[in-house]
């Protein structure tokens, strides 16, 4: 008789990614855009008032990819942003001709408690995009993180 094989998976909770992945982007006038390409293809075109802000910001190492140890330093970063958890935010990057950058930003966001956050390929704000700077934006107040731990990876 063969040995069980016992395996364990743990719910997701990526219902409102994949439902914001069904509709189409939303950009209001709160609305923070984040790019998450490379600083010389941001400055080369970007979408207009949009922040460049790879996922490397939130992680310990580039090449560990483990997340901020402190969520306190992750909320401040953030807050700089002009970001907080009630913030919609949209992340654009190289869609497939990426690496996955703006996923990984969206996961960091939504387990740090981020609820509104859609995911869009830089080539669907092709009209909008420009080479000027953005402005300086107005920085949050720090909040507390409320991690989502259902996704830790």
């Amino acid at each position: 008789m063969a040995p069980t094989k016992i395996i364990e998976t743990q719910k997701r909770e990526f219902s409102q990614v994949v439902e914001k992945a069904q509709k189409p982007i939303v950009v209001t006038g709160q609305t923070v855009v984040l790019d998450v390409r490379s600083r010389f293809d941001y400055g080369l075109n970007h979408v207009e008032n949009s922040i460049n802000f790879p996922w490397q910001n939130l992680a310990e190492s580039q090449q560990s990819g483990e997340l901020l140890k402190d969520q306190r330093q992750a909320a401040l970063r953030l807050a700089l942003l002009g970001l907080n958890p009630q913030t919609p935010v949209v992340i654009v990057g190289n869609g497939p001709a990426g690496l996955g950058e703006e996923g990984r930003l969206a996961w960091n966001l939504l387990y740090l408690g981020f609820q509104d956050v859609q995911v869009s390929s830089i080539e669907a704000f092709r009209k909008i995009m420009t080479p000027s700077d953005t402005p300086p934006v107005l920085n949050e107040k720090p909040w507390p993180v409320h991690a989502k731990l259902s996704l830790q990876i």
